[in-house]
């Protein structure tokens, strides 16, 4: 268990955000790279009643798709972990604590349900900041929806 009292130690945390900064940075360099030796050419025709157009891109390049996704995966992994980080921290940075993490929920009825169990040990202060900053809070979420029927099946690595 950390000092009582002592300030929480972000550097971890700094440096998890860091490292998803650079594996940002090195995925929009990619990109850019891949756009300007690969310029997508468009066609564009109307509909035959002129209420519409459609855009065609004409023999699109293959993107690196895969190693694209595995940069945003490490940049995404890093930002979470730095937010689990930071509550661990906050909650007193025990070494034996595997439970205390950053809750995100879009559901307030799941958050209130199960959100303790990763915030007991932080203070109600910290709590109370992280239940204001959940994605409930915004609506309805328009990017993304939990799947309703998910079907899993093996796949060939």
């Amino acid at each position: 268990m950390s000092e009582p009292g002592r300030p929480p130690n972000l550097r971890g945390c700094r440096a998890k955000i860091e490292w998803a900064r650079r594996h940002f940075d090195t995925f929009k360099g990619h990109v850019d790279t891949f756009f300007a030796q690969n310029p997508y050419v468009a066609a564009v025709r109307s509909d035959p009643e002129g209420s519409r157009y459609l855009v065609r891109i004409q023999n699109p390049p293959r993107m690196p798709s895969d190693e694209w996704a595995l940069l945003i995966g490490d940049c995404v992994h890093n930002l979470r972990s730095a937010l689990d980080y930071l509550v661990w921290e906050m909650a007193g940075a025990d070494p034996q604590d595997r439970t205390t993490m950053f809750p995100i929920f879009i559901d307030a009825q799941r958050y209130r349900g199960d959100a303790h169990i990763r915030l007991r040990k932080a203070p109600e202060e910290v709590q109370a900041v992280i239940e204001k900053l959940q994605p409930y809070h915004c609506g309805p979420c328009k990017y993304w929806t939990p799947p309703t029927n998910i079907s899993c099946s093996p796949s060939p690595l």
